[in-house]
Protein backbone atom coordinates (compact mmCIF):
# COMPACT_ATOMS: atom_id res chain seq x y z
CA UNK A 1 0.00 0.00 0.00
CA UNK A 2 1.06 3.42 -0.77
CA UNK A 3 1.12 5.94 1.61
CA UNK A 4 -0.30 9.50 1.16
CA UNK A 5 -1.29 10.45 4.62
CA UNK A 6 1.20 8.88 6.49
CA UNK A 7 4.93 8.55 6.99
CA UNK A 8 6.57 5.15 8.27
CA UNK A 9 10.31 5.20 8.74
CA UNK A 10 12.03 2.14 11.23
CA UNK A 11 15.17 3.36 13.00
CA UNK A 12 17.13 1.60 15.48
CA UNK A 13 14.13 -1.36 16.20
CA UNK A 14 11.51 1.77 16.92
CA UNK A 15 8.96 2.04 13.58
CA UNK A 16 7.97 5.56 13.50
CA UNK A 17 4.40 6.44 11.99
CA UNK A 18 3.48 10.12 11.47
CA UNK A 19 0.58 11.19 10.77
CA UNK A 20 0.69 13.40 7.86
CA UNK A 21 -1.56 16.13 6.76
CA UNK A 22 0.08 18.55 8.49
CA UNK A 23 -1.67 21.68 6.51
CA UNK A 24 -4.75 20.31 8.04
CA UNK A 25 -3.56 19.81 11.74
CA UNK A 26 -3.69 15.81 10.57
CA UNK A 27 -7.22 15.88 10.31
CA UNK A 28 -8.34 12.13 9.57
CA UNK A 29 -9.95 10.43 7.26
CA UNK A 30 -10.77 7.31 6.26
CA UNK A 31 -7.94 7.30 3.67
CA UNK A 32 -5.54 7.87 6.89
CA UNK A 33 -7.12 5.54 8.80
CA UNK A 34 -6.70 2.76 6.23
CA UNK A 35 -3.28 3.48 5.69
CA UNK A 36 -2.49 3.94 9.72
CA UNK A 37 -4.06 0.23 10.09
CA UNK A 38 -2.07 -1.11 7.75
CA UNK A 39 1.28 0.14 9.17
CA UNK A 40 0.20 -1.18 12.30
CA UNK A 41 -0.51 -4.76 11.24
CA UNK A 42 3.17 -4.17 9.20
CA UNK A 43 4.69 -3.46 13.03
CA UNK A 44 2.88 -6.12 14.75
CA UNK A 45 4.02 -9.05 12.03
CA UNK A 46 7.57 -8.17 12.22
CA UNK A 47 10.07 -9.08 14.46
CA UNK A 48 12.63 -6.28 13.65
CA UNK A 49 10.31 -3.96 15.31
CA UNK A 50 10.16 -3.84 19.10
CA UNK A 51 8.26 -1.20 19.62
CA UNK A 52 6.40 1.92 17.74
CA UNK A 53 6.02 5.74 18.31
CA UNK A 54 2.61 7.58 16.58
CA UNK A 55 2.90 11.19 16.30
CA UNK A 56 2.09 14.00 14.11
CA UNK A 57 3.39 16.00 11.49
CA UNK A 58 4.17 19.95 11.56
CA UNK A 59 2.33 21.43 14.75
CA UNK A 60 -0.39 19.11 15.52
CA UNK A 61 -0.66 15.44 16.36
CA UNK A 62 -4.87 15.06 14.94
CA UNK A 63 -7.50 17.54 14.70
CA UNK A 64 -9.85 15.02 15.03
CA UNK A 65 -12.35 13.94 11.97
CA UNK A 66 -11.45 16.49 8.93
CA UNK A 67 -14.79 18.11 9.29
CA UNK A 68 -14.49 20.24 5.60
CA UNK A 69 -16.68 17.56 4.51
CA UNK A 70 -19.31 18.38 7.13
CA UNK A 71 -21.44 15.01 9.00
CA UNK A 72 -20.65 13.27 5.83
CA UNK A 73 -16.78 12.07 6.73
CA UNK A 74 -18.86 9.53 9.50
CA UNK A 75 -20.16 8.32 6.21
CA UNK A 76 -17.48 8.03 3.56
CA UNK A 77 -16.57 4.74 3.83
CA UNK A 78 -19.08 3.35 1.24
CA UNK A 79 -17.80 6.17 -0.95
CA UNK A 80 -13.82 4.93 -0.97
CA UNK A 81 -12.52 4.39 -4.07
CA UNK A 82 -12.97 0.41 -4.65
CA UNK A 83 -8.67 0.01 -4.31
CA UNK A 84 -9.21 1.54 -0.83
CA UNK A 85 -12.33 -0.61 -0.09
CA UNK A 86 -10.32 -3.84 -0.95
CA UNK A 87 -7.69 -3.02 1.58
CA UNK A 88 -10.42 -1.99 4.18
CA UNK A 89 -11.46 -5.27 3.97
CA UNK A 90 -8.18 -6.88 3.63
CA UNK A 91 -7.55 -5.36 6.83
CA UNK A 92 -10.12 -6.12 8.77
CA UNK A 93 -9.71 -9.97 8.60
CA UNK A 94 -6.35 -9.98 9.43
CA UNK A 95 -7.96 -7.86 12.28
CA UNK A 96 -10.56 -10.27 13.30
CA UNK A 97 -7.48 -13.03 13.58
CA UNK A 98 -5.70 -10.27 16.66
CA UNK A 99 -8.83 -8.87 18.20
CA UNK A 100 -8.71 -9.63 22.21
CA UNK A 101 -12.39 -10.35 21.76
CA UNK A 102 -13.09 -12.38 18.32
CA UNK A 103 -17.08 -11.64 19.00
CA UNK A 104 -19.26 -10.81 21.82
CA UNK A 105 -23.32 -11.67 21.77
CA UNK A 106 -23.75 -8.18 20.22
CA UNK A 107 -21.78 -9.07 16.71
CA UNK A 108 -18.21 -8.51 15.20
CA UNK A 109 -16.15 -5.75 14.72
CA UNK A 110 -17.91 -2.53 14.11
CA UNK A 111 -16.97 0.72 12.69
CA UNK A 112 -13.54 1.12 11.19
CA UNK A 113 -12.98 3.46 13.72
CA UNK A 114 -13.72 0.44 16.42
CA UNK A 115 -11.36 -1.78 13.86
CA UNK A 116 -8.27 -0.01 14.59
CA UNK A 117 -8.87 0.38 18.38
CA UNK A 118 -9.38 -3.24 18.62
CA UNK A 119 -5.96 -3.63 16.63
CA UNK A 120 -3.85 -1.19 18.76
CA UNK A 121 -5.53 -3.26 21.93
CA UNK A 122 -4.50 -7.00 20.44
CA UNK A 123 -0.83 -5.65 19.52
CA UNK A 124 2.11 -7.28 20.52
CA UNK A 125 4.58 -4.50 20.75
CA UNK A 126 4.41 -1.35 22.96
CA UNK A 127 2.66 1.71 21.44
CA UNK A 128 3.72 4.88 22.39
CA UNK A 129 2.29 8.24 21.10
CA UNK A 130 4.27 11.69 20.59
CA UNK A 131 1.48 14.03 21.00
CA UNK A 132 3.15 17.14 19.97
CA UNK A 133 0.65 19.80 19.86
CA UNK A 134 -3.34 20.01 19.71
CA UNK A 135 -4.97 16.41 20.07
CA UNK A 136 -8.55 16.83 19.55
CA UNK A 137 -11.45 14.60 18.56
CA UNK A 138 -10.72 11.40 17.28
CA UNK A 139 -7.01 12.81 17.91
CA UNK A 140 -7.55 12.44 21.67
CA UNK A 141 -9.97 9.22 21.73
CA UNK A 142 -7.88 7.08 19.86
CA UNK A 143 -4.32 7.60 21.90
CA UNK A 144 -6.44 6.55 25.48
CA UNK A 145 -5.57 2.97 23.69
CA UNK A 146 -1.85 3.26 23.52
CA UNK A 147 0.02 1.67 26.22
CA UNK A 148 2.20 5.11 26.83
CA UNK A 149 0.99 8.78 26.18
CA UNK A 150 3.92 11.04 26.29
CA UNK A 151 3.10 15.04 25.17
CA UNK A 152 4.76 18.21 24.49
CA UNK A 153 4.58 21.42 26.72
CA UNK A 154 2.77 23.36 24.40
CA UNK A 155 -0.04 19.94 23.50
CA UNK A 156 -3.67 20.55 24.18
CA UNK A 157 -5.79 17.50 24.90
CA UNK A 158 -9.81 17.72 23.94
CA UNK A 159 -12.62 15.24 23.84
CA UNK A 160 -14.79 17.78 22.22
CA UNK A 161 -17.57 15.55 20.76
CA UNK A 162 -20.78 17.73 22.78
CA UNK A 163 -19.25 20.54 21.58
CA UNK A 164 -19.90 19.58 17.75
CA UNK A 165 -23.38 17.89 18.78
CA UNK A 166 -21.97 14.16 18.82
CA UNK A 167 -21.12 11.85 21.13
CA UNK A 168 -17.78 10.25 22.42
CA UNK A 169 -16.35 7.73 20.26
CA UNK A 170 -13.93 4.69 20.24
CA UNK A 171 -14.66 3.30 23.39
CA UNK A 172 -13.87 6.60 25.04
CA UNK A 173 -16.34 6.40 27.49
CA UNK A 174 -15.42 3.11 28.62
CA UNK A 175 -11.87 3.51 29.18
CA UNK A 176 -11.46 7.14 29.76
CA UNK A 177 -12.55 6.72 33.23
CA UNK A 178 -10.19 4.22 33.73
CA UNK A 179 -7.55 6.59 33.04
CA UNK A 180 -8.44 9.68 34.92
CA UNK A 181 -11.05 8.48 37.07
CA UNK A 182 -15.05 9.18 36.94
CA UNK A 183 -14.95 12.65 38.13
CA UNK A 184 -12.61 13.82 35.39
CA UNK A 185 -13.89 12.02 32.45
CA UNK A 186 -17.18 13.61 32.94
CA UNK A 187 -15.60 16.90 33.66
CA UNK A 188 -13.56 16.38 30.08
CA UNK A 189 -16.26 14.79 28.18
CA UNK A 190 -19.04 17.38 29.57
CA UNK A 191 -17.31 20.32 28.87
CA UNK A 192 -15.59 18.93 25.89
CA UNK A 193 -12.76 22.16 27.13
CA UNK A 194 -9.07 21.38 26.25
CA UNK A 195 -6.71 20.55 28.73
CA UNK A 196 -2.69 21.46 28.42
CA UNK A 197 -0.21 19.36 29.41
CA UNK A 198 0.53 20.08 32.63
CA UNK A 199 -2.66 19.52 33.58
CA UNK A 200 -3.19 15.78 31.27
CA UNK A 201 0.15 15.04 33.53
CA UNK A 202 -1.78 15.39 36.52
CA UNK A 203 -4.59 13.96 36.41
CA UNK A 204 -2.77 10.59 34.38
CA UNK A 205 -4.16 11.05 31.04
CA UNK A 206 -0.04 11.55 29.48
CA UNK A 207 2.92 10.02 31.48
CA UNK A 208 5.44 12.30 30.77
CA UNK A 209 5.78 16.10 29.55
CA UNK A 210 9.03 17.20 27.50
CA UNK A 211 9.96 20.32 25.49
CA UNK A 212 8.60 20.58 22.03
CA UNK A 213 11.85 20.58 20.31
CA UNK A 214 12.72 17.14 22.92
CA UNK A 215 9.45 15.23 22.41
CA UNK A 216 10.18 12.70 19.59
CA UNK A 217 14.15 12.31 20.63
CA UNK A 218 13.24 11.62 24.42
CA UNK A 219 10.40 9.43 23.10
CA UNK A 220 13.11 7.25 20.91
CA UNK A 221 15.47 6.90 23.62
CA UNK A 222 12.41 5.94 25.88
CA UNK A 223 11.12 3.53 23.32
CA UNK A 224 14.70 2.09 22.60
CA UNK A 225 15.50 1.42 26.71
CA UNK A 226 12.22 -0.51 26.79
CA UNK A 227 12.91 -2.73 24.18
CA UNK A 228 16.63 -3.38 24.76
CA UNK A 229 15.62 -3.91 29.28
CA UNK A 230 11.84 -6.16 28.01
CA UNK A 231 12.15 -9.67 26.58
CA UNK A 232 9.66 -9.21 23.62
CA UNK A 233 7.47 -12.48 24.31
CA UNK A 234 7.18 -11.91 28.18
CA UNK A 235 6.29 -8.21 27.16
CA UNK A 236 3.49 -9.62 24.71
CA UNK A 237 2.34 -11.47 26.68
CA UNK A 238 2.09 -9.21 29.87
CA UNK A 239 0.59 -6.15 27.92
CA UNK A 240 -2.22 -8.57 26.43
CA UNK A 241 -3.11 -9.97 30.46
CA UNK A 242 -3.54 -6.31 30.99
CA UNK A 243 -5.93 -5.13 28.30
CA UNK A 244 -7.72 -8.32 28.44
CA UNK A 245 -8.19 -8.20 31.94
CA UNK A 246 -10.19 -4.99 31.77
CA UNK A 247 -12.71 -7.17 30.67
CA UNK A 248 -12.52 -9.85 33.21
CA UNK A 249 -14.80 -9.85 36.00
CA UNK A 250 -14.21 -13.68 37.41
CA UNK A 251 -10.82 -13.74 39.50
CA UNK A 252 -10.29 -17.45 39.48
CA UNK A 253 -10.20 -17.06 35.50
CA UNK A 254 -7.48 -13.83 35.50
CA UNK A 255 -5.64 -16.70 38.22
CA UNK A 256 -5.96 -18.92 35.65
CA UNK A 257 -4.82 -16.97 32.88
CA UNK A 258 -1.50 -14.97 34.50
CA UNK A 259 -0.46 -18.19 36.29
CA UNK A 260 -0.70 -19.76 33.22
CA UNK A 261 1.70 -17.89 31.39
CA UNK A 262 3.77 -16.66 34.38
CA UNK A 263 4.47 -20.83 34.89
CA UNK A 264 5.29 -21.09 31.09
CA UNK A 265 7.55 -17.69 31.22
CA UNK A 266 9.91 -19.20 33.85
CA UNK A 267 10.30 -22.52 31.60
CA UNK A 268 11.85 -19.95 28.51
CA UNK A 269 15.03 -19.10 27.01
CA UNK A 270 14.29 -15.44 28.21
CA UNK A 271 14.15 -16.13 31.36
CA UNK A 272 17.51 -17.91 31.73
CA UNK A 273 19.16 -14.92 29.93
CA UNK A 274 17.36 -12.32 31.92
CA UNK A 275 18.60 -13.29 35.69
CA UNK A 276 21.96 -14.25 34.02
CA UNK A 277 22.19 -10.74 32.32
CA UNK A 278 21.30 -9.75 36.15
CA UNK A 279 23.49 -11.64 37.65
CA UNK A 280 25.96 -10.61 35.44
CA UNK A 281 25.28 -7.14 35.45
CA UNK A 282 25.02 -6.59 31.60
CA UNK A 283 22.32 -6.12 29.26
CA UNK A 284 20.35 -9.08 28.37
CA UNK A 285 20.53 -10.47 24.52
CA UNK A 286 17.38 -11.70 24.05
CA UNK A 287 16.59 -14.93 22.32
CA UNK A 288 12.93 -15.18 21.47
CA UNK A 289 10.67 -13.41 18.99
CA UNK A 290 6.81 -13.16 19.06
CA UNK A 291 6.53 -14.47 15.67
CA UNK A 292 7.84 -17.41 16.80
CA UNK A 293 8.00 -18.32 19.95
CA UNK A 294 4.70 -17.15 21.98
CA UNK A 295 3.10 -20.29 23.53
CA UNK A 296 0.97 -22.76 21.51
CA UNK A 297 -1.69 -21.98 23.60
CA UNK A 298 -1.57 -18.09 22.94
CA UNK A 299 -4.52 -16.51 23.38
CA UNK A 300 -5.73 -17.77 26.71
Amino acid sequence: MEYKQIKYELSERVAIITLNRPEMLNAFTPRMGIELTDALVRVDEDDEVRAVIITGAGRGFCAGADLTQGAEIFRNFGQLPKEEMDWEKALREKIKEKAVVKKSDKGELGSWGGAIIHLLWSMKKPVIGALNGPAVGFGAAFPLWFDFRFASESAKIGFVFVRRGVTPESLSPWVLPRIVGLANALDLFLTGRLVKAKEALEIGLVSKVFADEELLARTKAFAKELYENSAPVALALTKRMVWQFLLENDPINVERVNHTYFFWSTMSKDCIEGIKSFLEKKKPEWKMSVSQDLPNFFPL
